[in-house]
């Protein structure tokens, strides 16, 4: 029995102290031709969230932004507003309705600059696209 609360006080204790854990998304190469590589870094709660592209011998990068939202009215059609269902999408309980969108700009060494925006689900992989000064898109898409 002591040995089940020492186990979860450790954890408890690691997961306060090193904050959720980063992760990275790379770029799909066949979602965009002429992407050489590229990745989505989630900084956890120690540092920024990163994009960085990498195309045509030029390496952009820069902090990545993401807000997430819930679609409020298409919920309550769905569930009601006093369901069982509504009152975990509402606590925070049932993340599976919420959106993430994800804006950055990015810069090359030489200070080239593309404008960038990504959405996804929970159940989604992130994709998007990077708009560069002369207009030109690209489109993204993460494994």
């Amino acid at each position: 029995m002591q040995t089940k609360y020492l186990y979860t006080a450790l954890t408890t204790l690691t997961l306060l102290i090193t904050g959720c854990a980063s992760h990275d998304h790379r770029i799909n190469p066949t979602g965009a031709s002429n992407v050489v590589s590229g990745k989505m870094l989630h900084g956890g709660t120690r540092s920024s969230d990163q994009l960085i592209v990498e195309m045509a011998g030029k390496r952009f990068e820069g902090n990545l932004y993401i807000k997430k939202y819930v679609d409020w009215e298409n919920v309550r059609k769905a569930y009601g507003s006093d369901s069982e269902h509504w009152h975990k999408i509402t606590s925070g309980l049932d993340k599976d309705h919420h959106t993430s969108v994800g804006r950055a700009e990015i810069r090359s060494a030489d200070g080239e600059v593309m404008q960038c925006k990504l959405m996804w689900t929970r159940s989604d992989r992130p994709e998007g696209e990077c708009i560069d000064q002369a207009g030109k898109s690209l489109e993204l898409r993460f494994e």
